[in-house]
Parts: C-alpha cells; structure tokens; sequence
C-alpha cells in the first residue's frame, strides 16, 4: 500500500468514525438543548409542591406545560394576558388566591410557578376518574374546561396541538431527564432515534404553537424546512 492509498484509507475511516460519533451523540445533544432543565426553576417547582401540599404533582408535567408556555421565560406574556412561566391568566389566578394560601403578585417567579403548579393539581383532581386525565387536565389548562369536554377529537384545534405536544412530546422527554438528575440511568437505553424524535417534536411544538401564546417567540416562518419537519413527524402536528 503506497502512502497516497493509505492517507486515503486513513481519511475515510477517519470520516466514518465521526459520523457514527455525530449519529449517537448529536440528538441527545440536541435533545438536552431543546429540553432544558433549569434547575433554579426546578427547585422552585419542588418548593411549591412542598408548600402547597401537592408533592403527588409530578414535576416532569410542570416542567412540560412551562416549556410550552413560556420557553422558561419569567417574562412572558400572551396576548390574551396570561402571564409568567406558567402564563396564569388574571382571572384564574385571582380564583387560585382565593382557594390556597399563595400570596403575592402573578408576576413574581414562584408565585406564578406555585399558582401553576395548583392549577394543574386541581385540574388532575377533577378528571381523577378518568384514565385519560392528564391529557384532559392539560386540554382544560389550555382551553378551559369546555375545551377538554370535547377530547379527544372535538376539542379546538389549539387544544388538540397543546395536548399532543405538551402529553406526547415534552412530557416524556422530561420525565427521562429528570430521572437523569435524580440518578437513574436512562440515557444508555435510548436509541438515537428516540432523541430524535424529542427534536423533531420540539421544532413543530414551536411551529404550531398558537398566536395567542408567548409575544416574545417570533412566528416561525413557513419555510419549505418547516413544511418537510411538520411531514416527517405526524401525528405531532394535526392538520
């Protein structure tokens, strides 16, 4: 073998070695990236169920809503007013001072974190009979209870996208990184194209999410990219 052949040799062995390294270690990278765990925010969420005596609230839901809510933006706001992590809307959070013992304002952090976490609570306990409750509590917590009585194929279509990402996508995703920081070993058994599944998800979540949603995320524009994401990774996205 000349030392042309074996530089070639060398070169493409060399390449498919880092294609293999990028093939099991880029989705998760990029996995981890879409499904961050602030774990400031984290700890807050764990206050307030320990608080609010709702510690059977699993974290991993909360976390779910609050990506899809607000991106972990304490900021936010909707155009319909909803606001902070959770996006509480007035009303709602005046019906939640009224139930517990959360003082303060809707827009400091834990607060709007503790009214969340409450929220979701008490719609999981009105649909605690139903095998399909989270889902049902998640449709409510979009669209309020009139948009969960029609699951699961006549609810708004807002809602159905909500349920489907926030259920489908996000939730399992932070159920395996939580219990990644908890110790549990989860990462070695997921396959690649678990993770990128999670990615493909997060981008149509940010594709499809509603108008009415975060002001400070810019619409997504309809690119042919986007087109082929939202094709690829039915039924994330309901047409």
């Amino acid at each position: 073998m000349n030392y042309k052949t074996l530089n070639k040799v060398l070169f493409l062995a060399g390449a498919l070695l880092l294609l293999v390294v990028a093939f099991f270690t880029l989705p998760k990278l990029i996995a981890d990236e879409m499904f961050p765990v602030p774990l400031d925010i984290l700890q807050t969420v764990e206050e307030c169920k320990g608080e609010l005596g709702l510690t059977d609230v699993d974290s991993a839901l909360v976390l779910s809503i609050m990506k899809q809510e607000s991106g972990f933006k304490p900021t936010a706001r909707s155009h319909a007013g909803a606001s902070g992590l959770m996006q509480i809307m007035p009303a709602t959070f005046a019906g939640i001072k009224a139930r517990s013992n959360i003082t303060g304002d809707i827009y400091n952090e834990k607060t709007n974190i503790c009214a969340g976490v409450f929220h979701i609570a008490g719609l999981l306990g009105r649909y605690a009979d139903n095998p399909n409750r989270v889902q049902l509590a998640l449709a409510a917590y979009n669209g309020g209870p009139g948009a969960a009585s029609g699951y699961p194929n006549n609810m708004p279509r807002e809602a159905i996208n909500y349920v489907k990402i926030v259920h489908d996508v996000n939730y399992p995703a932070y159920q395996k990184r939580l219990a990644a920081i908890m110790g549990q070993d989860f990462a070695g058994a997921q396959g690649p194209n678990s993770y990128i599944k999670e990615v493909m998800g997060s981008v149509v979540g940010g594709v499809v999410s509603s108008a009415d949603l975060v002001t400070e995320v810019p619409e997504v524009e309809q690119t042919g990219w986007t087109r082929v994401v939202r094709f690829l990774t039915q039924p994330f996205y309901v047409k």
